[in-house]
């Protein structure tokens, strides 16, 4: 398997323009990317490992209807986060659409150059999180909130 980088089809993105493979996802300002300075600590740490992640994203959902194949949003909040990174250019489309949606401009696209093969590892490491403590509460975590231990 090999890795695809979506960032030449982020790069060739044009605000005014329709997104190709569906005219009615017209970026009307400038890509969101880097709108905050500190979006990656405060990323959610449901965010699989790649490019794409949410961090601090409106609670509007749009993601999900736009991108529903790598966008989700938590229950307690409606922060949307990338469950699953693009492997094509009409998937990235997509993940692009939402983040352009997203009024608070909290997707960005720099995570391939903040993870690390450490950051990945540790994510790994703690993938279950999610599941163990939606099984023990019946909810998923709050920001904040301590997790069960794995």
């Amino acid at each position: 398997m090999t890795y695809w980088d979506p960032i030449p089809i982020v790069r060739a993105c044009v605000p005014g323009e329709p997104l190709p493979g569906n005219a009615h996802w017209v970026p009307a300002y400038s890509p969101p990317w880097g709108a905050w300075p500190d979006a990656w600590a405060r990323r959610d740490w449901r965010n699989v490992p790649g490019p794409f992640y949410g961090a601090g994203t409106d609670t509007c959902w749009v993601g999900r209807e736009v991108a529903p194949a790598h966008v989700l949003h938590n229950d307690d909040s409606g922060d949307e986060f990338v469950y699953r990174q693009p492997r094509d250019a009409q998937e990235t489309y997509r993940v692009i659409a939402a983040a352009f949606q997203d009024p608070m401009a909290g997707y960005q696209c720099d995570g391939d150059e903040r993870w690390t093969p450490e950051l990945v590892r540790q994510w790994w490491s703690e993938r279950g999180r999610v599941r163990e403590f939606r099984l023990e509460n019946g909810r998923p975590a709050l920001p904040g909130e301590a997790l069960p231990e794995l």
